[in-house]
């Protein structure tokens, strides 16, 4: 049997799984999605876990799904999340010059639809190949998109000493062999209220303190394999109030170990 020959193509799966809304912390219509895959297969040996626990104000669980060959395992991992959908009830999926997209309503989910997608084609080939075929383990984690919550706590003991993370933006066949370390933050600043034309002199503006402290930070390019940033600030009310609280946030990003410590 050749690749995909009774399962169908691997664009039809992808256009299946992008009209699934299934949103961090909603993932349960791509968890049933895969637990229908794994149904029909199951007789071939494929095998099925969730792992024991959920993150927080998420629905479902981790997955992960295993294949025992002849060889060591290799390890696929795609997420089960995709970004906020829209208004829209229920993603369009269009086809033009062979490509899918969205009808602009909504996003289309290709992040990672499309990792979804690959991983569940691997497993029907490595199904399909009695030779020489190698174990498998190919995990699905939650909540990726709102700081790889799921991969940050699988809930396996995963075997494989290789693995393949089936989710980036560079044009095929481009492979991504590292990533930097991620720390977010969040700073609040804590000034006085006042009147700011009654007693201004009485208030210390958090506001104010909140962009010295910013401007002393070192942000931008570090240096060639670190780089920080600070994405939003917040604080402050009407304009004749001293603000007494300002909040800004930020992340720091490190190829290197020592540099991001």
């Amino acid at each position: 049997m050749s690749p995909g020959a009774e399962i169908g193509s691997l664009k039809n799966r992808l256009r299946e799984l992008c009209h699934i809304a299934a949103p961090s912390g909603n993932e349960m219509p791509i968890r049933d999605y895969l637990y229908a895959f794994w149904t029909e297969r199951k007789d071939q040996g494929l095998c099925w876990r969730e792992a024991p626990s959920i993150p927080r104000g998420g629905d479902t669980a981790n997955i992960l799904m295993t294949l025992e060959g002849k060889k060591p395992p290799v390890l696929l991992c795609a997420h089960m999340d995709t970004v906020p959908v829209g208004d829209a009830a229920e993603i369009a999926v269009l086809e033009s010059d062979d490509t899918l997209r969205s009808d602009g309503k909504t996003i289309l989910g290709g992040d990672d639809r499309a990792g979804v997608a690959l991983a569940l084609e691997m497993i029907d080939i490595f199904l399909a190949d009695s030779e020489g075929q190698v174990s498998l383990e190919v995990l699905f984690t939650v909540q990726e998109e709102l700081g790889c919550l799921g991969s940050s706590n699988t809930g396996f003991q995963l075997k494989s000493a290789l693995g393949y993370c089936l989710d980036g933006e560079t044009p095929p066949p481009s492979l991504i062999l590292s990533s930097p370390r991620k720390e977010q933050f969040e700073c609040l600043v804590r000034g006085r209220t006042a009147h700011a034309a009654l007693e201004a002199e009485q208030g210390r503006n958090a506001i104010c303190r909140a962009a010295r402290l910013i401007g002393e930070l070192p942000q931008g390019r570090l240096d060639a394999e670190t780089t920080a940033n600070i994405g939003s600030i917040h604080g402050g009310g009407q304009t004749n109030v001293v603000p007494a609280e300002a909040r800004f946030t930020g992340e720091l990003r490190s190829f290197s170990e020592t540099r991001f410590a």
